[in-house]
């Protein structure tokens, strides 16, 4: 069972209406741009209940039209986009997506001119052949920076060509040798800064090419003024699986002190610059495997936003030793999976929607012994 077939089943019965994208029915990224947002959010809130949560209505996005800050396009078969829907073996060229930005739509197309003009081939990731695989958009929506990344499947230099003529704050070259089909890899060149910069009520971020930022900035500011609120006042805070150190700084202000792990040593030394240019000093961040940490030292609230998988057993039973939990999950199934390993009760609960026309939904849960 996963969260698409639930919403697919709720949204059967509801009447459709014009999807406002020319892509709809070829594109894999959006699911139901056919059915009113308001609907959206209704079918939404019907599947979490079904999964046994108590929520009163899922908060909607700020923006329901270019609010993602990131989009990874598939360079495959003399085509820039994404994948079309039902098959991960094709691709096809992005005119106007509503996605990202205006902009970003300008941008392929310039970069699709640019690699026939330098004669740059693109990856084939079912032979394994060519060179370029990806190209990633990133932007910050509350500074209006951007950043491109182009992922090659070589150290050949001639992408450094079109590199020269894309203008934007960072522009890097990124290799990732291995026949993963994936859009991150080792930074080996950049063009102006190799990172951008977002901000969140005055508090700046870094952001560098590997690591991992929320993807709707406009929600994600919703949730993290909800989390700000439920710790408000703490001692002391634990933040596990901080990556870039988002939520561990927002929240910085209103706790006396806070402490972020994370996996990625990328995301880790993004979040110590961060606070270090932000004059933040009552956050500390370590690199390490929230799985295999030793959780010795006491909090008043441990805040938890793991990858889909969710937490998983083993580090549930650790975590059970600590009376106050906030639990930021994507994914609502495995949050319920991880509630039967969890000593606690469900003492607040939220959704929002992050992923409008999708089936995707975040969930925040407040858990106390």
């Amino acid at each position: 069972m996963n969260i698409k077939d639930l919403v697919k089943r709720e949204a059967k019965d509801y009447a459709r209406i014009k999807a406002v994208c020319k892509h709809f029915n070829e594109c894999g990224g959006c699911f139901f741009q056919d059915i009113s947002y308001n609907n959206q959010l209704e079918i939404k809130k019907k599947v979490l209940e079904k999964l046994g949560f108590e929520i009163k209505g899922v908060f909607p996005s700020p923006k329901i039209w270019y609010y993602r800050n990131r989009m990874d396009y598939v360079c495959a078969f003399n085509k820039i986009g994404l994948r079309k829907r039902g098959t991960w073996k094709e691709v096809f060229h992005i005119s106007d997506c509503r996605l990202l930005s205006k902009e970003s739509n300008e941008i392929l197309q310039e970069i699709k001119e640019l690699a026939q003009k330098y004669k740059i081939d693109f990856y084939d990731f079912i032979n394994h052949t060519g060179y370029l695989s990806y190209v990633v958009i990133r932007e910050g929506k509350f500074t209006n920076q951007r950043m491109i990344s182009f992922v090659t499947k070589s150290r050949d230099k001639k992408i450094l060509k079109l590199i020269q003529e894309i203008d934007s704050d960072s522009v890097v070259w990124l290799v990732n040798e291995s026949m993963s089909d994936v859009s991150f890899g080792e930074l080996v060149s950049h063009k102006n800064k190799d990172f951008i910069l977002e901000e969140f009520e005055k508090v700046k971020y870094i952001i560098k090419p590997n690591s991992f930022f929320q993807t709707n900035p406009f929600q994600a500011l919703n949730v993290f003024k909800k989390i700000k609120k439920i710790v408000h006042g703490s001692k002391s805070v634990l933040d596990l699986f901080c990556g870039v150190g988002a939520i561990s700084l927002f929240i910085s202000d209103g706790v006396d002190d806070v402490d972020g792990i994370e996996l990625s040593e990328e995301a880790i030394k993004c979040a110590k610059n961060s606070a270090k240019m932000n004059d933040i000093s009552n956050v500390t961040f370590n690199v390490g495997d929230a799985r295999k940490l030793k959780l010795e030292k006491k909090y008043d609230f441990v805040i938890v936003d793991p990858p889909r998988q969710g937490l998983g057993k083993k580090l549930c039973k650790k975590l059970n030793s600590f009376d106050r939990i906030v639990y930021m999950s994507c994914n609502p199934i495995s949050q319920k999976e991880d509630l039967k390993h969890l000593e606690h009760n469900v003492v607040e609960q939220y959704a929002f929607d992050m992923f409008p026309h999708t089936p995707h939904v975040e969930t925040l849960l407040v858990l106390e012994k």
